[in-house]
């Protein structure tokens, strides 16, 4: 399989996943629960996302699987929830999850932050592509600045 393909396949299983995780909280307001632990998960995988570039200077290997594992870890307490323990001060380790819901602004300042982290990602990458389109333009040779 090529890594067009895979990352093809990858993105949708997690498509795939985070429908699942969308209507395991219909019960739960969904569209409230659900966006706000989406949107802080997702941000913090844009941001790892992003370090990953700078330090690595390639790109992400598989970004929906990041995106689904903040997720996942934003949404922690909930499947704790689902057996039985209930939200508890301590759950905030699984990135706010509790203190997120009394913030200001709610879901759209958690958009706003997404959007933020999002806009980084992409200039990131961005550059990343423009710095080897430039190195192959060049023959592998750096331009000396003037």
């Amino acid at each position: 399989m090529t890594q067009g393909r895979g990352s093809l396949l990858v993105a949708l299983l997690a498509i795939c996943a985070e429908v699942g995780l969308y209507v395991t909280y219909q019960a739960h307001e969904a569209r409230y629960h659900w966006f706000t632990h989406f949107f802080i998960g997702a941000s913090v995988g844009l941001i790892a996302m992003s370090v990953w570039i700078a330090e690595e200077k390639r790109r992400v290997p598989y970004p929906a699987i990041w995106i689904f594992a903040g997720h996942a870890v934003a949404m922690a307490p909930d499947f704790l929830f689902a057996f039985g323990i209930p939200h508890q001060r301590w759950m905030d380790v699984f990135l706010g999850h509790l203190s997120a819901l009394s913030v200001p602004g709610h879901n759209l300042t958690w958009y706003a932050v997404f959007l933020v982290t999002l806009a980084g990602y992409l200039t990131a990458d961005a550059r990343l592509r423009a710095q080897r389109d430039a190195g192959r333009s060049t023959g592998g040779r750096r331009r000396r600045r003037r």
